[in-house]
């Protein structure tokens, strides 16, 4: 029997395609990368600081109309080389904590014994944890990441001035207040190194 020349050219086609299929799942089946997993990687690791105060960040100013009693998502993040002590941190880093953002109650001074009504609650984070080292045994690469973190949180006390650039603040003992400007207060907020000194005098 004799197989037309459309037939012919089917089956040659047909051929073609098996035979490259086969070849293409020999060679690569499934295009199967060949790489390691992470879980086969094995690592040296080694806690370089303990316990450390790693980013502050100012969060928001609250009045008693902004006030909610549902928990707010609010975040700290730590960008790739970040200096941390005497080293730097390979990747970006995210943390979270849920906060209530309260606002002052009616008639509330920014302490016990203040003249100043107390207009806004100011909310500033700070994120402590430990740092550690990660050495690839196999290829001896080092990376450095934020471990055991967690963020805690304080509450600014303040009287919003008429100006609106400034305001005067209680201390964290409640027990004296002073003049600042808003942006200062800010600044110190997203700062670790200036954080204390707005907070206690």
């Amino acid at each position: 029997m004799r197989l037309t020349r459309k037939a012919k050219i089917l089956f040659t086609g047909i051929f073609i395609v098996v035979f490259l299929v086969v070849a293409l799942l020999i060679i690569k089946p499934f295009d199967q990368d060949e790489t390691v997993s992470d879980e086969d990687v094995s690592y040296t690791i080694s806690l370089v600081e303990e316990d450390i105060d790693i980013a502050a960040s100012y969060e928001d100013s609250i009045s008693t109309d902004k006030s909610t009693t549902s928990y707010t998502e609010c975040e700290v993040k730590v960008i790739a080389g970040t200096t941390i002590g005497d080293y730097t941190l390979t990747n970006d880093q995210t943390f979270t904590k849920y906060i209530q953002l309260l606002g002052p109650g009616a008639d509330e001074t920014i302490y016990r014994n203040s003249s100043n009504e107390a207009t806004h609650y100011a909310y500033g984070l700070l994120l402590t944890g430990d740092l550690i080292e990660k050495k690839n045994d196999e290829t001896d690469e080092v990376t450095y990441e934020i471990v055991n973190a967690h963020i805690t949180y304080d509450v600014i006390h303040m009287s919003l001035m008429d100006n609106e650039n400034s305001a005067m603040i209680a201390d964290q003992e409640g027990t004296d207040e002073k003049l600042v400007s808003i942006q200062e207060l800010i600044n110190a907020l997203n700062s670790v190194d200036q954080r204390d000194s707005m907070l206690e005098w």
